[in-house]
């Protein structure tokens, strides 16, 4: 069975709207073949396919329908960069549309290592431009979330939009480690007992295999300053995912 027809097969019932290419397809193909069992059609929402700013994405929303059609979270699944697929994020993107009454939209962002960093941030970011842009919603009604990896690339967005400019979103809604280690003080951290299951070396690992760019995560207080003007940041998760 080709990529594209595996991908089909296995994410019924999800209305399939969108397009993308053939070696994106093949990617999540095979993750959703790896994690099968962490797959789930989640009751009381609707998922449907599509594509924003060329990325593939699943939308989620209440079977009611939406309260706040004005409101749209932009969740980013976790994987250490390397793993993972929006359709495991659905029990997370789940309880955040019908918790909020809005939609969610989950990317399937490229993953290393057969796309290095930074394809992933320039997916997030690309999913956002499209939300405040063509999507029609209105920066300050957009919110980024993600766990584990998905967390910190969340955090990415916003500092990159910062630099290029773009309106903030709304709010940040974090469950990942990786995330804390960009967001808080050092000294912080180095408090936090529940910060015991990712430590630096795992990190440094990681950047070692080229997952992702450590150099500024040395920056330690002068990142936390740097960030203090960025939008509302809320750690979800007190232990990693």
């Amino acid at each position: 069975m080709s990529p594209d027809r595996c991908l089909r097969a296995h994410f019924v019932p999800v209305r399939d709207s969108g397009a993308m290419t053939p070696e994106l397809a093949q990617q999540i193909a095979l993750q959703e073949q790896f994690f099968a069992p962490l797959i789930i059609q989640p009751e009381g929402v609707i998922l449907t396919r599509d594509e924003l700013g060329g990325v593939p994405v699943e939308w989620t929303e209440p079977t009611t329908g939406v309260t706040r059609p004005d409101l749209v979270v932009a969740y980013f699944h976790g994987g250490g960069y390397s793993s993972g697929l929006a359709a495991w994020a659905r029990p997370a993107a789940a309880r955040l549309a019908l918790g909020l009454g809005c939609r969610v939209v989950a990317a399937d962002y490229r993953l290393t290592p057969q796309f290095p960093y930074p394809a992933a941030h320039e997916d997030a970011l690309a999913v956002y431009r499209h939300l405040i842009g063509p999507g029609g919603f209105a920066p300050g009604k957009v919110a980024v979330a993600g766990d584990s990896a998905g967390g910190a690339i969340s955090l990415s967005l916003m500092a990159d939009a910062r630099d290029l400019g773009l309106p903030q979103p709304a709010c940040g809604m974090l469950n990942s480690v990786w995330a804390v280690r960009l967001w808080m003080k050092q000294r912080k951290l180095a408090k936090n007992r529940h910060d015991a299951l990712m430590d630096r070396s795992m990190v440094e690992a990681a950047n070692a295999m080229r997952f992702f760019e450590l150099e500024w995560l040395d920056l330690g207080d002068a990142l936390a300053d740097e960030l203090a003007n960025a939008p509302e940041v809320a750690e979800i998760g007190r232990a990693h995912v």
